[in-house]
């Protein structure tokens, strides 16, 4: 499966589990985000926007994965 990563940040709650992601060429995508990110990030739903993220993008129709969920920006 052939899948590249990109950074972005989380900017609001969308369908279900899903999250909206900017990504750092300024498009706006719908991703979900895997478990072991959130549990990495330690952070309850509420202070989940504003982090920068990185999302796996595959080449195929199957919704992008949030790999990694980073700290707020200070």
């Amino acid at each position: 499966m052939e899948f590249s990563v990109l950074d972005g940040h989380i900017v609001a709650l969308s369908r279900g589990s899903q999250l909206r992601v900017r990504l750092a060429d300024g498009r706006e995508i719908r991703a979900i985000p895997l478990l072991e990110a959130l549990e990495a990030a330690e952070c309850p739903g509420a202070l989940i926007f504003n982090r920068p993220v990185q999302v796996r993008m595959y080449k195929h129709p199957k919704l992008p994965r949030i790999v990694w969920i980073g700290r707020p920006e200070q």
